[in-house]
């Protein structure tokens, strides 16, 4: 796992080639959500969408051929966690002190997304 690791932080071509190629692979689509994750985690959302959308089109084929949504919903819902957990560390950096308007908007913006999600939740999905 190390070395797929620093083949995926070598640049965004190998991280989108190791996403694509996981997710095409039956059973192995967990391997595509940790190379997401992780570029989330150490390189920010806007480069983890880079690769989110292109690993999410082998998922998007399989429902479209078998009816299986497993491989999409599992790296859409690594991502989100990711995406949470980066946004909790940014909070939590804060230390209770708001530095100027940043992260008082993350804050906001981490309570609608809890928010959101109550409402989903509550309606049933």
């Amino acid at each position: 796992m190390t070395g797929i690791a620093r083949f995926v932080m070598q640049g965004p071509r190998q991280a989108i080639l190791l996403a694509v190629l996981f997710a095409a692979i039956p059973l192995l689509y967990w391997i595509s959500a940790a190379v997401v994750a992780l570029v989330i985690l150490r390189q920010g959302l806007n480069k983890g969408i880079n690769v989110l959308l292109p690993a999410l089109l082998p998922g998007i084929a399989w429902y479209a051929a078998q009816q299986e949504f497993t491989v999409c919903l599992v790296i859409l819902g690594t991502a989100m966690m990711a995406a949470v957990f980066a946004l909790n560390r940014v909070i939590i950096e804060c230390d209770g002190q708001f530095y100027g308007c940043g992260c008082i908007r993350c804050f906001s913006c981490y309570r609608c997304l809890v928010q959101f999600w109550i409402d989903v939740l509550q309606q049933g999905g």
